[in-house]
């Protein structure tokens, strides 16, 4: 009977000290509050262009040519 106690805490050690090695420790950085003031975002002119069919699309990505 001691000899299974023995077998299973040594197991539970076991995996302590596994889930000990793969436990990483990252930073926590509090998220900020961003507030956008709809005047701003009145006057603030974005790129952003609708989905327009590109004339060539294919003469952006060519292959090599050899020569």
């Amino acid at each position: 009977m001691k000899k299974i106690k023995q077998a299973e805490e040594k197991e539970r050690s076991e995996e302590r000290q596994i889930q000990k090695k793969l436990f990483q420790e990252s930073d926590f950085v509090a998220s900020a509050k961003i507030k956008f003031h709809t005047s701003l975002l009145q006057i603030i002119v974005t790129p952003y262009q609708s989905a327009s069919p590109t004339p060539n699309p294919g003469a952006i990505f060519r292959p090599p040519q050899k020569g």
